[in-house]
């Protein structure tokens, strides 16, 4: 309370989180008397485990950036993280406040695994696997909040959320191709991808106003269909993709409160 707090999200094999990591460092040596405070949140073993899916695809698409492709971290060191990063979470579990932080650690580190590993890999899925990954990073968090009620009217933001997440193999279409990773986007081709997440965006928020009926979520929902329905017109582009990002977060958050407050 009263202090200006950094919440700094990263993972162990992001090249940009680790050339940001010396200036978080300079910052806070220099402003930490005056009240700065910094926190670094990351999703090591989910992270380690989606990067180890990903080496075939990104050494085909030359990402040579990456440690697993490089040869900086090995398989070893893939399987040091992820059971250092759940045995610390398992240790400091008595530590906590929160009743449901438990569960919490235990689904992250399910849902990291089902999203990368086989034989489940949603990753692999095409629109279904994307499906599954919405209601896992958007549905079960309000499900732990608030319980299971509120949670199944929030079920049409999975919907929402698998037309944004579709996007997200855009990048790597070549490499995921090279490397039979059936992705959305590799399946059926960058510009009909585009379309199906719109479509699948649309359907989304239709649900929502039918569980939620209009409220403050339609804004934010509404640059969601936005961005994706520019991307179905004129192809996938980053920077739409990362406002549809950002609308998404801020759905889900306001979608999150009026469920949970209902």
């Amino acid at each position: 309370r009263g202090k200006v707090v950094l919440i700094d999200f990263w993972t162990y094999s992001c090249i940009n989180c680790q050339r940001d990591a010396p200036y978080l460092k300079k910052w806070y040596d220099a402003y930490h008397a005056a009240g700065l405070v910094v926190i670094g949140a990351a999703g090591a073993a989910a992270a380690a485990l989606n990067d180890r899916a990903d080496v075939a695809s990104d050494r085909a698409n030359g990402r040579f950036d990456r440690p697993l492709v490089s040869g900086v971290l090995s398989d070893r060191d893939v399987v040091g993280v992820v059971a250092g990063a759940g045995l610390a979470a398992l240790v400091v579990q008595p530590f906590l406040p929160q009743p449901t932080a438990l569960a919490v650690t235990v689904l992250a580190l399910v849902v990291g695994a089902a999203s990368a590993c086989e034989p489940v890999a949603l990753q692999r899925r095409g629109l279904v696997g994307l499906l599954a990954l919405g209601l896992c990073y958007l549905v079960l968090p309000v499900a732990l909040a608030a319980g299971w009620s509120p949670a199944l009217r929030a079920i049409p933001l999975a919907v929402v959320g698998a037309g944004v997440l579709a996007h997200k193999d855009a990048r790597d279409e070549r490499g995921d191709r090279l490397a039979g990773k059936a992705t959305l986007v590799v399946r059926v081709g960058s510009r009909p991808m585009a379309r199906i997440a719109f479509a699948t965006t649309v359907v989304g928020v239709a649900g929502l106003v039918a569980t939620l009926r209009l409220g403050w979520w339609l804004l934010p929902a509404l640059a969601v269909a936005g961005e994706t329905g520019r991307m179905a017109r004129a192809g996938h582009d980053p920077e739409r993709w990362m406002r549809a990002r950002v609308a998404l977060v801020a759905l889900a958050l306001v979608v999150a409160v009026g469920v949970a407050g209902a």
